[in-house]
């Protein structure tokens, strides 16, 4: 389906007359609730190889998730462009399995609907951006490697403009409407100097806003510099110093570790070195992290969360101490069974796909700190880009070994040049205690809101 803002609006006015007919026919007891949850979304998209167009896109989709409860046991089933006899059959399914599913002994019901704070999340110029638009900028991004002569590889930019309904049994009705862009790009840098060498280098931008257009040069110079820069390598057999993270280096260690760990359900679980530390100090003094769905135009903003509770800011760690651990409804009833009772959800229902159940997640994470840094400041280190292998560190004790792409030597203050094959090992939560300060302005990328950041301890290998 091709579509435009008006279309997405239209699809909303043809489908939540049919969720509201929907719930209201629905038999509720104490015993048996119905939750619906309708995401339209008109998507954009223009794919790059070897620096030419190699796909446009532009769609919409229609998604209906049924969400039932019956004496406590829940069964879910999704469909897709729904009439009103596939979403009755849809759930159907949803009951069917529920009643096959074991009871959450602590569940209590839906939540009703209540006030929910106001968040910035939407961009009427994103939601009426046309594939020409789109296709504009993705020459731009191809020409910004063509003068900085690196080969634009492999790229993507995308936009898309979505209405989420969720509805209930208990009365909640909530419509909430965002926008999202998103620029990545892979560059090769070649040079033939007595035989031909070839570098590669990634990174990404996101927004929610078209601003994002504005920062194509920026991403271009960022990818083309690493690369050529990779292209003259140094030596590191062995190092025992400071890491420096980027943002998206920072993010791609955390995805594996750290944000695993602070879920509620992962804890439950004995999937989290965090367990029994709530109100323990466990990291830095000087660290502070807050998961912030209120954070404007942040890429994980929301003013109620995938079930319907109100967003709110809490700090995971605050001044280093652990004080938040991230729930959802269906998590804290869980609790109950291990003797944790009076918790409330913190909001962190998080939904995509209406194909995908509903879990737990972090929103937007910002990390602070009041020590800053120089890299002039760092006496012996690396500089890291990027990782590569994050998927395989241990989210529950936190140790990883990764391949660092784009790690620049630091020497008494001085970058020395990028390391041709190196190694870091660690561990997370050591990591997070031995924070020296931040390098640099704030950057978001994806559900990370940070500058760079400086670990002491950490071990480097290379050949």
């Amino acid at each position: 389906m091709n579509g435009n803002k008006t279309e997405v609006k239209e699809y909303l006015d043809e489908y939540a007359p049919l969720i509201e007919k929907t719930i209201s026919r629905f038999e509720k007891s104490g015993d048996k609730e119905l939750e619906l949850y309708l995401v339209i979304e008109r998507g954009l998209s223009a794919g790059i190889r070897k620096a030419e167009f190699s796909e446009l896109y532009e769609g919409i989709s229609v998604e209906i998730g049924a969400r039932v409860f019956v004496k406590g046991a829940m069964g879910y089933a999704a469909t897709t462009a729904p009439t009103s006899s596939s979403l009755d059959e849809c759930i159907n399914r949803a009951e069917r399995l529920a009643s096959l599913s074991t009871p959450i002994n602590g569940w209590e019901a839906f939540p009703y609907q209540s006030r929910t704070p106001e968040v910035k999340k939407y961009d009427p110029h994103v939601a009426e951006i046309d594939a020409d638009v789109l296709a504009k900028a993705t020459g731009t991004l191809i020409s910004e490697f063509e003068e900085r002569d690196v080969l634009l590889s492999d790229g993507s930019l995308s936009a898309s403009h979505s209405i989420e309904l969720l509805a209930n049994t208990s009365g909640l009705f909530r419509i909430e409407e965002g926008t999202e862009c998103y620029a990545n790009a892979e560059g090769i840098a070649e040079e033939n100097n007595g035989g031909k060498q070839v570098a590669s280098a990634y990174d990404l931008e996101c927004s929610r806003s078209l601003d994002i257009l504005d920062s194509l040069p920026g991403l271009a110079e960022r990818v083309s510099t690493l690369a050529k820069d990779s292209l003259h390598t140094t030596k590191c057999e062995r190092l025992v110093g400071t890491g420096v993270l980027t943002p998206l280096a920072l993010l791609e260690l955390l995805s594996g570790t750290f944000m695993p760990a602070i879920i509620l359900d992962a804890v439950l679980k004995g999937r989290s070195a965090l367990a029994g530390k709530l109100g323990e100090e466990v990291a830095s003094p000087s660290l502070s992290i807050i998961d912030d769905p209120l954070y404007p135009m942040g890429m994980g903003s929301y003013s109620y969360d995938g079930e319907g509770v109100p967003s709110e800011k809490k700090a995971i760690i605050d001044k280093g101490v652990l004080t938040t651990l991230l729930s959802d409804l269906q998590s804290v009833a869980r609790a109950q069974d291990f003797g944790m009772k009076g918790i409330k959800s913190t909001g962190n229902c998080v939904r995509g796909s209406a194909f995908v159940m509903p879990s737990t997640d972090v929103t937007n994470l910002v990390f602070s700190t009041d020590e800053n840094l120089e890299l002039s400041e760092v006496d012996s280190g690396v500089l890291i880009s990027t990782l590569v292998g994050a998927h395989t560190a241990n989210p529950i004790s936190g140790d990883f070994s990764l391949e660092v792409k784009g790690g620049y030597i630091i020497k008494a203050g001085e970058i020395k040049g990028v390391v041709e094959k190196l190694m870091v090992s660690g561990n997370l939560y050591k990591l997070l205690s031995s924070l020296t300060g931040s390098v640099g302005e704030p950057r978001m990328v994806g559900s990370l809101i940070s500058p760079a950041m400086a670990f002491e301890g950490l071990t480097f290998i290379g050949e």
